[in-house]
């Protein structure tokens, strides 16, 4: 069964796409694969036709790079700049992605919560930089 149940064309002939990519790739080259494609179905979702289609394709990229579950670890410390959330290094934090009218008023598209709360918008460049963690 395909990763993606909307595209299941990439499991075509037994193989599911992303993992021939997987096993060809250094683990490096891989995660830049990955956030490569989550960075751009980001960057197109206000601009195409299918805004939640396109955050659909973007998690799914992230959640290969996790383990499934709405959580994810700080490899390290974050302080947003203007103080309202802190993140620990080593901690999990839950996360969802944005709707779309915080997305256009944020302009984050992850929504944490934090040492302080919930409700902390993080961008997709400082969540990428502060909690996934590309030297595995």
């Amino acid at each position: 069964m395909s990763k993606d149940e909307k595209a299941s064309y990439y499991d075509e002939g037994g193989l599911e796409t992303i993992d021939v990519i997987k096993a060809k790739l250094t683990n490096e080259q891989y995660i830049g694969y990955l956030l490569g494609n989550a960075i751009k179905y980001l960057c197109r979702c206000n601009f195409k036709e299918n805004f939640e289609r396109d955050i659909e394709k973007a998690k799914n990229y992230i959640s290969f790079m996790q383990k499934p579950s709405d959580t994810m670890r700080c490899h390290k410390d974050y302080v947003m700049e203007n103080g309202a959330a802190a993140f620990l290094k080593g901690k999990a934090y839950e996360y969802r992605l944005a709707a779309k009218d915080e997305l256009e008023e944020s302009g984050c598209a992850f929504v944490f919560k934090s040492e302080f709360g919930d409700g902390h918008f993080v961008s997709a460049m400082d969540m990428f930089e502060h909690f996934i963690d590309t030297n595995k």
